[in-house]
């Protein structure tokens, strides 16, 4: 275990989430995520995206476009989904705690999503905590 591991986990196992999360996102690699350019409008791509909830492409693409339109807590709502797909690419794992530091603290899907449960970050490259 590194000792950003180490870190992360130790505040983790302190319930400081936030703490946790910036210290991995800090000291650990990140993944290569592909980026899916689109020429679609937003809300198109919403549409798209909810007839086809398991298509990981579309659900991607339109992740992208609501963080370049700084609709945060849409982006963590999209990436809620993706995670839920069969067999995900590792990287997905990787997106929710990006979000949820760009979440205001008062925001309640933000503090839903750091609670020691949701504190999650498997899947990355360099092996769960």
């Amino acid at each position: 275990m590194s000792a950003g591991q180490f870190l992360a986990r130790h505040f983790a196992d302190q319930h400081d989430f936030e703490l946790a999360c910036r210290t991995a996102l800090h000291h650990l690699p990140q993944p290569n995520i592909p980026q899916i350019p689109s020429s679609l409008p937003l809300d198109e791509m919403k549409a798209r995206f909810d007839r086809h909830p398991d298509d990981l492409a579309e659900g991607l693409m339109l992740c992208q476009a609501q963080m370049q339109n700084n609709r945060i807590d849409d982006a963590l709502t999209t990436v809620m989904t993706l995670e839920k797909l069969k067999n995900p690419p590792p990287y997905i794992f990787t997106l929710r705690p990006r979000f949820v530091l760009k979440i205001s603290s008062g925001n309640k899907l933000g503090m839903r999503c750091c609670n020691m449960a949701e504190f999650n970050l498997r899947g990355i490259p360099y092996g769960p905590f």
